[in-house]
């Protein structure tokens, strides 16, 4: 398996994390303002989706990372500027370590 086809794999499930936990937390937020109905929770609300958003950040920077080097690629995923988190075909190599993601890699041994 090359390091592009390994990095995809890791983005069919690190990928999607970030716009289930944003809806987890928006989800979560909406019902307890309903059932409430008290507008001083309209803070708590902002407050959930910012913590939604920031926990997905970190969980993406945290497991999509060069199999080579280690390096964290969470910018590159977001590049293309689209809810889905792809690896943009026009990167061919890891901007920190150089190396092409059309090598080969080890699965067991990547970082």
């Amino acid at each position: 398996m090359n390091a592009r086809a390994y990095l995809e794999a890791r983005l069919q499930f690190w990928g999607k994390l970030p716009i289930l936990l944003v809806f987890v937390f928006v989800g979560t937020s909406i019902v307890l303002i309903a059932g409430s109905a008290r507008p001083e929770l309209i803070g708590a609300l902002v407050i959930a989706i910012a913590f939604g958003f920031a926990l997905s950040f970190l969980m993406l920077r945290r497991w999509f990372r060069c199999p080579f080097c280690g390096g964290p690629l969470a910018p590159l995923a977001s590049y293309n500027c689209t809810p889905v988190l792809r690896l943009p075909r026009k990167v061919t190599h890891c901007p920190l370590c150089g190396t092409s993601f059309d090598e080969e890699v080890d699965e067991r041994s990547s970082r």
